[in-house]
């Protein structure tokens, strides 16, 4: 999605400083990446979680690619 500088912590500010992401998704992102954490370093996590990473993720690659992509198509076929 374009950025590039540091640690993952840093690319999602990165991202919600460019306005790629909105502060909700940013918030979101942070709790998954600090369980992920968890996961890696703890050995803890559930079948819950992953469930709700996979929800965010989908949601996340549709905004991100589908969805530019479908208004693209939209705003092309009302061009007379």
């Amino acid at each position: 999605l374009g950025a590039v500088n540091g640690n993952l912590y840093n690319r999602i500010e990165e991202l919600r400083t460019k306005g790629v992401i909105t502060e909700s998704i940013k918030e979101w992102a942070h709790s998954i990446r600090l369980d992920g954490n968890d996961a890696v370093h703890e050995a803890v996590g559930n079948e819950s979680d992953a469930k709700e990473y996979v929800e965010f993720l989908r949601m996340l690659l549709n905004m991100t690619f589908t969805l530019p992509n479908k208004i693209s198509a939209k705003r092309q076929s009302s061009i007379p």
